[in-house]
């Protein structure tokens, strides 16, 4: 993946509806295909779980979900279970795992850690260790791991000068210490983007890194939402653990796009900077204009893919209509008129959603797309596949599809098997583990996928 060294790597999913038990390997794309039914959905909403568990709002996702019991396995699992791994640079991978198990109308944490594993030690380093309501985090100041206060708010004083970076001499990164003031108070929220400390604990400048603390855990001196992960809420000790949690919070899930009459997609915007289109197109024309004026050439690499798609495509012009306020039109060579939005048919739409989604330099770490295909010609799905193989070079894509004209031009390094096993439960399989090499001297993917050598048919 260009523009970043980081990726996550593996996912688990224990208990959650049709996943029974899967273990899965993150690819820069990953497309998942197999029949109605068979999780394809449901994998796209564990890692839509992970990162709400990243952003704070876990309580909120279970609601969403109709609760923690209508997303268990039924008849085989007692609680749910999510894991997901990172890479981090010159170390080893950080793992997170999360196992929610239902405590009366509600749900429980029952366990919770975020590690990583240090070479010549047989133990990982845990940065969170929670089990139930016993919460356990690692505390550069002391050394160990802490526990929350489950009565009134203490505060953590620095050991310094109030206001003054805390570093070594090899580590003078954004590393602060809160100062003294605003007695009462939180020292910190799951939410503070400037939270991380880190105090010498050797001679003075030695580097001070994870890898080299003891493990000892201790309970911490600020309380703690037990309806949210500890991931959200401890504070931002190490620089890693930290772009873990803000790379799994960036992760974004667009649903097929809403097209209807009065959609916010058909509406004109206001005129401010948007880095992306919006789940619902609700962003479209502003991140458009403001990719036309900070970066033309991807903005000419948007009208590019809506020229090869539509050939009689001239280009996209923003006319104002109200003070701070764009509409967007489509020139055709074919009118001497330029179609507004709520004229451009559901098609057209949603493929330069796409193309202006998948060609944005504001992707987020993890893309999650549920049925891109939908309203698209089958003559445009090969443009889609180069959209999304671009785009994978700059984030990593999770594609859930029924579209067999998709297929055809992905390769099998990009596509996992989603199959229903007899029992009911997920079973998923790479593509690219199948043998499929003499079959593709003869057959397509797709015909693979059509007569059944591929599997993903129910």
């Amino acid at each position: 993946m260009e523009n970043s060294i980081q990726r996550f790597l593996n996912l688990t999913v224990r208990g959650f509806r049709r996943l029974a038990k899967v273990d899965l390997e993150l690819r820069p794309l990953t497309v998942l295909i197999g029949a109605n039914g068979v999780g394809k959905s449901s994998l796209l909403d564990a890692l839509s779980i992970l990162a709400s568990s990243a952003q704070g709002r876990l309580n909120a996702a279970v609601s969403e979900m109709s609760g923690l019991a209508a997303m268990m396995t039924y008849d085989r699992a007692s609680e749910v279970g999510f894991g997901i791994s990172m890479t981090v640079p010159n170390y080893e991978p950080l793992g997170y795992s999360l196992s929610l198990r239902p405590q009366g109308a509600a749900y429980l944490i029952d366990r919770e850690t975020l590690q990583q594993r240090r070479e010549g030690h047989p133990h990982p380093f845990l940065h969170i260790d929670s089990r139930g309501t016993d919460i356990k985090y690692f505390e550069v100041d002391q050394g160990k791991l802490v526990r929350p206060n489950l009565g009134p708010n203490k505060l953590v004083r620095p050991k310094s000068e109030p206001g003054k970076r805390v570093h070594t001499a090899s580590e003078p990164i954004n590393l602060i210490v809160r100062p003294k003031s605003e007695p009462g108070k939180r020292v910190h929220t799951a939410s503070d983007p400037i939270n991380l400390i880190v105090r010498p604990k050797s001679e003075p400048g030695k580097r001070v890194h994870p890898v080299l603390e003891p493990i000892n855990l201790i309970r911490p001196n600020w309380e703690h939402n037990p309806l949210e992960s500890s991931l959200s809420q401890v504070p931002k000790l190490f620089r890693a653990p930290e772009e873990f949690r803000q790379r799994l919070a960036s992760s974004t899930f667009y649903h097929v796009l809403n097209v209807e009459p009065r959609s916010p997609v058909r509406l004109p915007q206001a005129m401010r900077p948007a880095p992306l289109p919006g789940k619902d197109g609700e962003d479209l024309v502003s991140s458009l204009y403001y990719l036309r004026e900070a970066d033309p050439d991807r903005f000419e690499a948007v009208e590019d893919s809506l020229k090869a798609a539509f050939p009689g495509f001239k280009r996209l012009d923003f006319p104002p209509v109200a003070a701070g306020t764009l509409a967007m039109t489509w020139r055709d060579t074919n009118f001497s008129k330029p179609l507004y939005m709520h004229q451009v048919s559901e098609g057209m739409l949603r493929f330069l959603w796409l193309a202006a989604l998948l060609q944005s330099p504001g992707l987020t770490a993890l893309t999650l797309l549920d049925e891109p295909e939908v309203s698209l010609h089958p003559e445009l799905l090969s443009l889609l596949a180069g959209l999304l193989r671009e785009a994978a070079q700059r984030t990593q894509i999770v594609v859930a599809t029924h579209s067999d004209r998709l297929i055809r031009f992905l390769k099998p390094n990009e596509v996992v098997v989603m199959d229903a096993a007899e029992d009911g439960t997920s079973t998923l399989t790479w593509a690219d583990k199948l043998n499929l090499e003499q079959w593709l001297d003869e057959y397509t993917l797709d015909e693979l996928w059509r007569n059944g050598r591929l599997g993903a048919r129910g």
